[in-house]
């Protein structure tokens, strides 16, 4: 029932107009004054306010222009109900926000049909009001639950839907992709090629068409894929696929970026299980397949569990690990094939743990370079390379070049430069004694100002090698651009480089493109007589690997350089 509110001064016009109003249906309220009919219009919200001009006190325009001010009666059909009937009457009233002028004395028919005309106005505002509101809760809804920039479904969509997928007999599982120096190319791009970016990757999975599979975007650099009611046999083998699919390099801007990626997996076997820990154990898995290194894909297990822990522990350790002397350096001495002398070597970083004993970098590298303490732990090992040198030579022993790795933090810290440079004076070390070496991801995330920094430091007189050479995918065209000395060959191109007749090939050809640049070559991995004599048939500078010497602690480095 419609509620109407009364404002008349005249006892006589109030019981007529009540009299009609409750005859049709509506519920009635009166006030003879302003005072009275706002207060009651505060506290009953009448659906519409007959009022009068002249009344005691307060006039209707006062009455009309002190309900518009306020948000709660500010939209109050207002019908004015008066004796006066000029226009300028009729303009002012409309003027401050009537919605209708009424002239005394009223017909029952045309009171009637002005109140029923402004409670269907007002009826059809609210209904577009609702609708509108209605539209703008779906596209927040949908702003909140989808991508905004693919309109695939996003993190809390899935989270949603994980929670409902149903108990069968055919597991469920959950990828989770995570793509190494994405960020790097989505903020060197505009929104628009940012998103056409992300559409290139989502076209990739979506490229396989497996049933029952659904992509999201769980942030700005991963993506994840859930797949119902699948067979096991589909859901081990898919990872293999995903990898295979991305690595064709993105082409951006005439350039090649090679891409890294990284998948973690959990998968619901059995009826029983929750799969409420699908996304959290799937990025567990991510942490563990990183520690393993690039394009590489984890499953979620108990035993990795314990895995994460375990790195959770060594983080927590490793911040103590440099006050507490823990870290100590191996060297791996490297031989030039046309001597068969020693030609240098590289420095690997050991941590003698407390508890644990001797750990290799494979242990704890890749957690130094998330914390941040890479950078702590470069300068230690710079330093530490520094006395050793400055001890040998105090001890007239010919001191060998240093080839020490850089991490792509290390060289993007705004000090590291001056660091370097500062280590070498306090010791009074020359820089032709190290030998820097930088994968080539590392060198093209940025490679105009990457050319910068390897100039500074070839003005140290410090060499440039590039390492693991032929894993990363890039474009010679960035070599051509980029001051180095030597590059590195993986080893898992001499590894198979005497039985494989195409790997051979890829070696012949990199050692060829190396020395067509200026550059000399080193081959690591060595570990029979076969694999060197290729190497040094086919012109490869330099070998390292177990067939020379495996990696010797500074004292016995000594006596294998004085032998």
């Amino acid at each position: 029932m419609n509620r109407i509110l009364v404002i008349e001064d005249d006892p006589a016009v109030i019981e007529l107009i009540s009299e009609i109003l409750e005859m049709n249906g509506f519920h009635t309220d009166s006030a003879s004054n302003g005072d009275d009919g706002i207060r009651l219009a505060r506290k009953n919200s009448p659906d519409l306010i007959l009022c009068d001009i002249n009344l005691p006190g307060m006039n209707g325009y006062q009455i009309l222009e002190k309900l518009r001010r306020e948000e709660r009666t500010a939209t109050m059909p207002f019908i004015f109900l008066s004796a006066a009937s000029s226009m300028r009457d009729l303009r002012k009233g409309m003027q401050l926000g009537a919605d209708d002028y009424l002239t005394k004395p009223v017909s029952p028919e045309d009171l009637l049909a002005a109140i029923e005309t402004r409670l269907s106005r007002k009826e059809q505002i609210h209904k577009k009001y609702v609708a509108e509101l209605s539209l703008t809760k779906q596209a927040l809804e949908a702003r909140q639950m989808y991508d905004a920039d693919t309109g695939i479904p996003n993190r809390h969509l899935l989270t949603q839907e994980i929670k409902n997928i149903e108990p069968t007999e055919l597991p469920a599982a959950l990828y989770v992709l995570q793509f190494g120096r994405l960020e790097y190319l989505l903020e060197s791009m505009s929104s628009e090629n940012a998103a056409n970016l992300i559409r290139n990757l989502i076209s990739r999975i979506k490229s396989f068409e497996v049933d029952n599979m659904r992509i999201y975007r769980t942030d700005r650099v991963s993506l994840a894929i859930l797949i119902l009611n699948g067979d096991l046999s589909q859901i081990t083998e898919f990872p293999e696929r995903l990898l295979l699919a991305f690595r064709k390099p993105l082409s951006w801007a005439d350039h090649q970026f090679p891409l890294n990626v990284n998948i973690g997996i959990a998968v619901k076997s059995r009826p029983d299980e929750d799969t409420g820990d699908l996304l959290t154990n799937a990025e567990l898995a991510i942490g563990v397949a990183q520690q393993q290194g690039q394009n590489s894909y984890r499953f979620y297990s108990k035993e990795l569990y314990n895995e994460v822990v375990e790195r959770i522990s060594l983080e927590t350790a490793l911040g103590t690990a440099i006050k507490r002397q823990e870290f100590i350096l191996h060297y791996q001495p490297k031989m030039k094939l046309n001597t068969n002398r020693l030609s240098g070597v590289e420095a690997l970083i050991r941590w003698q743990h407390h508890k644990l004993g001797l750990l290799s970098p494979f242990k704890f590298i890749h957690l130094a370079e998330q914390n941040g303490m890479i950078i702590e732990l470069g300068d230690w090992v710079l330093d530490a390379i520094c006395r050793e040198l400055d001890q040998w030579q105090k001890k007239g022993v010919s001191s060998p070049q240093v080839a020490v790795n850089i991490s792509g933090k290390q060289l993007d810290d705004e000090g590291f430069i001056e660091r370097v440079e500062g280590t070498l004076e306090r010791f009074g070390i020359n820089g032709s004694h190290f030998e820097f070496e930088l994968t080539e991801t590392i060198l093209i995330d940025n490679p105009k100002r990457t050319a910068k920094l390897l100039q500074k430091l070839k003005t140290l007189g410090i060499e440039i090698s590039i390492d693991d050479f032929g894993t990363g995918y890039s474009s010679f065209s960035y070599l051509n651009n980029l001051p180095f000395d030597k590059i590195k060959i993986d080893r898992a191109f001499i590894r198979d480089v005497t039985s494989d007749k195409q790997t051979a090939a890829i070696a012949t050809s990199m050692i060829n493109m190396a020395h067509s640049l200026g550059a000399k070559v080193v081959a690591e991995g060595v570990e029979n007589r076969e694999q060197l004599e290729f190497l040094r048939d086919n012109g490869c500078d330099e070998i390292q690997g177990f067939y020379f010497s495996k990696p010797l602690p500074p004292e016995l480095l000594v006596s294998f350089i004085r032998y």
